[in-house]
């Protein structure tokens, strides 16, 4: 997996975790051996505000805030290195693969 397609995969994950979670993560995990050859340092995700209240017709500016996630190096024996790994709210210490992040979202909307 190319450096590209990790970095798409982070965006994706920080998607579903919003749509889990209902908040954005504050650091995107890798596995450490690619952490140092990752040439990213955060990700950027915009916060759109509510369309509600704002005429399209006028010229009025519709604020936008922004979200940093930074990237981490994470170590772990059963970490891969084209994966993705977001902390788990309320428990740092434990992490959740941007895969298993897809799967629970899907479950979700399923329901």
């Amino acid at each position: 997996m190319s450096n590209q397609e990790l970095f798409m995969q982070a965006q994706q994950a920080a998607i579903d975790y919003l749509a889990v979670y209902g908040l954005y993560p504050d650091k995107i995990g890798i596995h450490h051996a690619r952490f140092h050859f990752f040439p990213y340092t955060h990700l950027v995700i915009p916060i759109y505000a509510p369309l509600a209240g704002y005429s399209l017709l006028t010229s009025e500016i519709m604020p936008i805030r922004a979200h940093r996630v930074n990237f981490q190096a994470i170590l772990g024996a059963t970490l891969q290195e084209d994966e993705v790994y977001l902390p788990i709210p309320g428990n740092d210490a434990r992490v959740i693969s941007g895969e298993a992040l897809a799967r629970k979202k899907a479950e979700r909307s399923a329901c």
